[in-house]
């Protein structure tokens, strides 16, 4: 009878130390759910950090932990599914910029895109290194500053720099990132969001640009309905007054279309000074050409 019983407590002890390590997950690893493990009295919950998912399960009544890289991100201690993801916005290239991109290590970086209309990625190797979610075009330079203004390695004098050259924006404006034209760094602009209106400080004027549509900013980039804004104002501004124009106001549509009311001082016949006004639109879109919209007696000026 003795043996009987030492042998039924030898079966059930395993049993016993098995319910230990519960799981609510109950199938191992989980990775889209989270989950949390009893082991011990504790209670481990999975977490995030960053993109890596710590994740807890039971193997043979032991509590077991694995670290996880996320391919689309980590939220809320699962990762996020690629086909969840509202991938509107998500543009190809190595020198992109997107909400999701982030450098997989110093010289490479996990570019995000939309194909089909979900989100996927793929790891693009950087020849001069990875930096802030987008490859270097070249070999990093220091800062270039004359006063507040920054050459950067495009070659384009930025003014008002107030990520390089510590430029104060003032009260309510943030120090926002903005990647260069040529996609080789970054620099950093005045901005202030107001409900619908995007507001930006640059050569001490304030460039104001309405909108149809709540603002936010998500990863240091201006949100516009949920889509990255890829050309802020002040470009826009600038290539305007290139082509010979003086802003009078710009507009934001629906389309992401930027829509400006422009006036440029003409001569009708070469004789006869006036101002002439016009309406000038140009995609949101980097590169852009403007589509303008002149009078009828436009072609008779110069």
């Amino acid at each position: 009878m003795k043996w009987i019983l030492l042998l039924l407590v030898l079966l059930l002890l395993p049993m016993a130390y098995a319910q230990d390590c519960v799981d609510s997950d109950a199938v191992g690893l989980s990775l889209y759910n989270q989950g949390s493990v009893e082991y011990e009295g504790e209670t481990y919950v999975d977490y995030c950090s960053g993109n890596e998912l710590t994740e807890y399960s039971c193997e043979d009544g032991v509590m077991v932990m694995d670290k996880l890289n996320c391919d689309y991100g980590c939220v809320g201690g699962a990762c996020v599914e690629g086909s969840s993801i509202d991938c509107r916005g998500l543009r190809k290239g190595e020198f992109s910029k997107d909400t999701m991109d982030y450098c997989y290590n110093e010289n490479q970086m996990k570019d995000y895109y939309c194909t089909g209309g979900q989100a996927t990625y793929q790891i693009v190797d950087c020849t001069f290194g990875c930096d802030e979610g987008h490859c270097l075009a070249e070999e990093r330079v220091s800062a270039r500053c004359d006063g507040f203004n920054y050459k950067n390695s495009c070659g384009t004098l930025v003014y008002d720099d107030c990520r390089h050259c510590g430029f104060d924006c003032g009260v309510d404006y943030e120090c926002v990132e903005i990647l260069d034209e040529c996609g080789t760094g970054s620099t950093g602009a005045c901005i202030k969001l107001d409900g619908t209106k995007i507001l930006m400080k640059k050569s001490n004027q304030i460039i104001s640009t309405e909108t149809n549509h709540e603002l936010s900013l998500v990863s240091n980039r201006i949100m516009v309905a949920s889509v990255d804004l890829q050309t802020y104002p002040d470009k826009i501004y600038a290539k305007v007054n290139a082509a010979g124009y003086n802003v009078l106001n710009i507009e934001l549509q629906d389309d992401m279309f930027y829509l400006i009311d422009a006036v440029k001082k003409v001569r009708i016949l070469g004789v006869f000074s006036k101002e002439m006004k016009v309406k000038i639109s140009v995609s949101s879109l980097p590169n852009a050409e403007l589509l303008i919209d002149e009078p009828w007696w436009g072609s008779l000026t110069w």
